[in-house]
């Protein structure tokens, strides 16, 4: 052997040797994540936040004494917490599926350059067998990829059946859907008044208005009206041409509401019933999400209404049933949320199942399916907004796992980005251009629809019932955990957040330049739309709320548990 081959052979040598290092570091590092995800596995596979013994028996006792609001506190904290933890499971088991990957393919790679660079030992009496050679590295190559492989499909088999496990049980979600614009019609201008779930510009944006800051629901004070309402619902007012709508159910009836906006008269009140193909039985939904969660819409002709039944209904806006139909019983476990909206004489009807989703647009006036576009996601209780884009409207939806843009006319996909997981209840907000959607467990992303990229992601303090706004470069959120924030729109910096005792299923309005963000406790936490926290005032209802509040003509209408609240005056009285 000459120098050089000594030179050579010792090159190789150190090479040799930090790549067996790499090797077995790697390894290691795979071998110890694979058994935490093991461990985990096993573990997430006995947790069920669905159908946990200790809730099921708070539901039980809760159904017996549905006034004991200790009670329905220790179940929603109970269920949040399961819900949490099983989240947390399934994210670190997806994770360390991940991260098992990386090590094992690393350990892989080591392996297979050491199988090349290794210089066999000379046989005593000659030179090694060159075809020798060839079969030790191939079985070299092939034990190892074997071996490797087997270790990354096992995780990945373990990381996607908890991702799985992960997105499928459904939350109790209610009050959490979103609106677009309505069509042209009625006695005033559809931009004027609050159509569907966060108004008719489907952005969270209050109408003009000298809205009020100042109230107490038990004394009264700064008061309009207050009304009983019948049954339970957790759906949000829709206002058009001075008259409020809402529907209310319960497992006997399904009813819409409709009163006066001035004096809170009840004009009328239609039980909806007989719809053909309905279920004979009702299906079970938890107590945070009740059979009126689906927000209504108007397009200034008619009022829509959608129920956990699955009960689809138009009526006029006297009271009228115009036509109805079954749209089939919501497949997820707590009922369906998805609120409706309209444009251009088309009902658009989100009904993301479980096992089968889609999008769905009416012909408004006859309820004929003009088209029906199938989803691959998981069930949702996010609601469809529809906004003008790039010279276009197109309709905008959040599920697990994408945020997609359908055409109005046709239904076709327009744009779509795999971002979100988890059972989704936020519904999307746009702004300038970006289309922003959140989720807890998942991430907050702002989304350029024109390249269907992510332009930043923010993973801090994320809601899980209530939407997003954003105006004026900053974007708010506020979460079920009592925290409320803002974000610079275009970048994701934080401006501010601040944390209340109580948290948000309402999602925050943005009116007369200041948010209004609503708790479950009926506090109104009114803070400075800007990027300087200053809280301006936190007026009480009295009563407990999930329901975000609707702004027409400088009044705010608010539905808590037991009443509707009109705050505030019409600021032109007819």
């Amino acid at each position: 052997m000459n120098g050089t081959d000594t030179r050579e052979t010792g090159k190789r040598m150190i090479v040799y040797a930090v790549l067996r290092g790499i090797a077995a570091a790697a390894a290691l590092f795979s071998a110890v994540t694979g058994a935490i995800i093991t461990i985990t596995f096993f573990q997430l596979s006995s947790l069920d936040p669905v159908n946990l013994p200790q809730l099921a028996s708070l539901y039980e006792a809760y159904n017996e004494h549905p006034e004991d609001e200790a009670l329905k506190d220790r179940l929603r904290s109970l269920d949040l917490l399961a819900r949490r933890a099983f989240f947390t499971a399934g994210w670190q088991i997806r994770t360390g599926g991940y991260l098992f990957a990386g090590g094992a393919g690393l350990a892989v790679l080591c392996l297979l350059i050491m199988s090349l660079i290794k210089k066999p030992a000379p046989r005593p009496g000659g030179e090694p067998s060159p075809g020798g050679v060839l079969r030790s590295r191939r079985l070299i190559r092939g034990l190892t990829a074997g071996l490797a492989g087997g270790f990354f499909l096992f995780s990945l088999a373990a990381s996607f059946i908890a991702s799985d496990r992960l997105e499928n049980p459904a939350a109790g979600i209610s009050g959490t859907n979103p609106e677009g614009a309505a069509s042209s019609g009625g006695k005033e201008s559809l931009a004027d008044g609050w159509t569907c779930f966060r108004g008719g510009s489907g952005a969270g944006i209050a109408p003009e208005g000298t809205y009020p800051v100042d109230w107490d629901g038990e004394s009264g004070k700064g008061i309009r009206w207050k009304k009983t309402l019948p049954l339970e619902g957790f759906n949000s007012p829709v206002v058009y041409d001075n008259r409020v709508f809402l529907s209310s159910a319960s497992k006997e009836s399904l009813l819409v509401l409709c009163f006066d906006a001035g004096d809170g008269g009840l004009l009328w009140e239609k039980e909806v019933k007989d719809v053909t193909g309905k279920p004979s039985v009702f299906p079970e939904v938890s107590a945070d999400t009740g059979y009126a969660a689906p927000g209504l819409a108007t397009d200034g002709e008619r009022v829509f209404a959608l129920f956990a039944t699955g009960d689809l209904v138009c009526l006029s806006l006297d009271g009228e049933v115009l036509w109805s139909r079954p749209m089939g019983v919501p497949e997820n476990a707590y009922g369906h949320a998805s609120s409706l909206v309209t444009k251009g004489g088309r009902l658009f009807v989100q009904y993301d199942g479980e096992n089968t989703a889609g999008l769905f647009c009416f012909d408004a006036s006859s309820g004929e399916i003009l088209w029906e576009t199938p989803r691959e996601v998981h069930a949702s209780w996010s609601s469809p907004v529809i906004v003008s884009h790039g010279g276009r409207a197109e309709i905008i939806l959040s599920a697990n796992p994408i945020v997609a843009s359908y055409d109005l006319v046709t239904g076709k996909a327009l744009w779509s980005v795999e971002c979100m997981v988890g059972e989704v209840g936020p519904s999307p907000a746009y702004a300038d251009g970006k289309v922003f959607a959140a989720n807890q467990f998942a991430s907050l992303v702002a989304i350029d629809p024109d390249n269907e990229e992510i332009l930043w992601e923010y993973y801090d303090e994320l809601p899980d019932v209530a939407s997003p706004c954003a105006a004026g470069g900053i974007l708010f959120m506020a979460t079920s955990y009592g925290i409320v924030c803002a974000l610079e729109a275009e970048t994701g910096g934080v401006f501010w957040t601040a944390e209340y005792e109580e948290g948000f299923y309402a999602s925050p309005i943005l009116a007369d330049g200041r948010v209004y963000a609503l708790d479950r406790k009926g506090v109104m936490r009114i803070i400075e739309a800007s990027a300087e926290y200053n809280l301006i005032a936190q007026p009480a209802l009295g009563d407990d709320t999930v329901s975000t509040p609707a702004f027409y003509r400088s009044g705010i209408f608010i539905r808590s548990k037991k009443y509707l609240f009109c705050i505030g005056g019409l600021d032109a009285e007819d």
